[in-house]
């Protein structure tokens, strides 16, 4: 705000259109925004947008959304192909737009046919956050099986993957990292809310890590596949 007031304060430009610049990030609010916003212009481009948007705003009351809707006289894009209104929609528990959209009436021509359309775009992770904090995401069952397991003990790990494919168990393999220890792979299974976690560092015996309650057991390969 006060980077846009110096840079203001430094145009040539009547006093009134100053203070109107200086004012426009407090004009968000309802339908009084847009009446405040009319008593102080004479720009009939301005009037004509401003009518616009009380005319959307009646069609919106017919559907009963009015109570959804602010208006922010102050908003800027940084995609210079809108021609008309902008909108970003917002949900409970994030403060980030999880739709963004506009009018462009000439950004289809350039693709080889004239057409006026409208648009949006949903932003995905803010999206997925929002449901994530208002606990709105489905739970998924677990049912992946995750083999870590060393470059030394690859053939048993690509074996052990074999059997399970043939049980129709989804199976994912992980090379392990060195900088990383079983404790980081339980806590990679759960964030990916993967069902279980068979770890391998030698050529007898596996860690068997069941996700829901975190028990450890050594198992011998042979106990799993059925081999003697």
């Amino acid at each position: 705000m006060f980077g846009m007031e110096e840079i203001i304060m430094n145009k040539n430009m009547p006093k009134n259109l100053k203070d109107m610049f200086l004012k426009l990030p407090e004009l968000f609010g309802s339908l009084e925004i847009l009446e405040y916003a009319k008593s102080v212009t004479s720009n009939p481009r301005a009037i004509q947008s401003i009518n616009r948007l009380e005319e959307l705003y009646d069609i919106m009351t017919e559907y009963g959304f009015e109570k959804y809707i602010s208006f922010d006289l102050g908003m800027l894009s940084k995609y210079d192909y809108y021609t008309g209104i902008i909108f970003k929609a917002y949900t409970y528990k994030t403060g980030e737009a999880i739709v963004t959209g506009g009018r462009y009436d000439n950004l289809v021509g350039q693709f080889g046919k004239e057409c006026p359309a409208i648009g949006l775009a949903i932003v995905i992770d803010n999206l997925m956050l929002a449901l994530s904090r208002q606990k709105l995401l489905p739970v998924i069952q677990s049912s992946d099986t995750l083999i870590v397991y060393s470059s030394k003990y690859r053939k048993i790990a690509i074996g052990l993957a074999g059997y399970f494919r043939k049980e129709g168990n989804n199976v994912i393999l992980q090379l392990s990292k060195e900088v990383l220890t079983i404790d980081d792979y339980q806590t990679y299974m759960k964030n990916m809310n993967i069902g279980g976690l068979l770890y391998i560092d030698n050529d007898k015996d596996i860690i068997l890590i069941d996700a829901d309650s975190g028990n450890k057991q050594l198992v011998n390969i042979n106990e799993i596949t059925g081999k003697e």
